[in-house]
């Protein structure tokens, strides 16, 4: 479903995982995981997860992720990066400030693995806005049908191209792939379903943003309530 046949080029080197847990970086693993034991790839994966003084439940669930592949598909993690690898500004012994500490974290980890050739991350665009107006209208979740055409789909909502980025970055030969750049999430449903890990991977992935001083904010669990929240019932149809 996502075309990994990059890695068979010259360009071949390890590959460096953006995981928080999330449902699309999590799908992004699984696929290259399971390209790289079919193919009987020599490729080490890397990972690296943030949790923040807003963000706290990253780590936690993108371990769970890297152990459900591993049990799975018997390719292992090489080494998870945390907050433990970057020396960022803390409070309550967390990095303030997701973006920046992401960045810090992934840039640290490249210097010191020169093998890494790939960053891989999720992040699909979120619904069109028309999707989300009508699902509101109606006071319930959205169901969604899938399109054939999503060159044509892609064209209604706004999208401009709905290829998976692959880019050159860096002083040293190393590639961004982010194969939902100009995709929404039901393009990562699909890939799910391909996969056949919906029931399996899915629930392991948390999306929710709340935060913690939102009224309905629940912890660990799904508030049910945030956009992300609302994104990922519309698309899987449950939380």
């Amino acid at each position: 479903m996502i075309d990994f046949d990059f890695l068979k080029s010259k360009h071949t080197g390890d590959i460096l995982i953006n995981n928080s847990g999330g449902p699309d970086c999590a799908i992004v693993f699984y696929g290259v995981a399971k390209y790289i034991k079919d193919n009987n790839l020599p490729i080490k994966i890397y990972h690296t997860s943030v949790d923040t003084t807003e963000k706290f439940f990253y780590i936690k669930h993108a371990k769970m992720v890297i152990e459900f592949v591993e049990k799975e598909l018997g390719v292992p993690c090489e080494k998870h990066y945390t907050k433990d690898n970057i020396p960022a500004i803390m409070e309550n012994d967390l990095p303030v400030g997701y973006a920046e500490a992401q960045k810090e974290l992934i840039q640290s980890v490249v210097r010191e693995n020169k093998n890494i050739n790939y960053l891989m991350a999720g992040g699909s665009n979120m619904l069109a806005r028309r999707f989300l107006d009508e699902a509101h209208a109606k006071g319930e979740w959205l169901r969604l049908k899938y399109s054939p055409d999503l060159n044509r789909l892609m064209k209604e909502d706004g999208g401009v191209d709905n290829k998976p980025m692959l880019e050159e970055q860096g002083p040293r030969p190393f590639f961004a792939f982010h194969p939902f750049i100009n995709h929404d999430k039901r393009i990562v449903k699909q890939c799910y379903d391909y996969y056949n890990v919906t029931n399996t991977l899915f629930p392991l992935t948390r999306s929710c943003e709340a935060a913690s001083t939102a009224e309905y904010y629940k912890g660990e669990e799904h508030c049910g309530n945030c956009l992300f929240c609302f994104e990922r019932q519309a698309v899987f149809g449950r939380l």
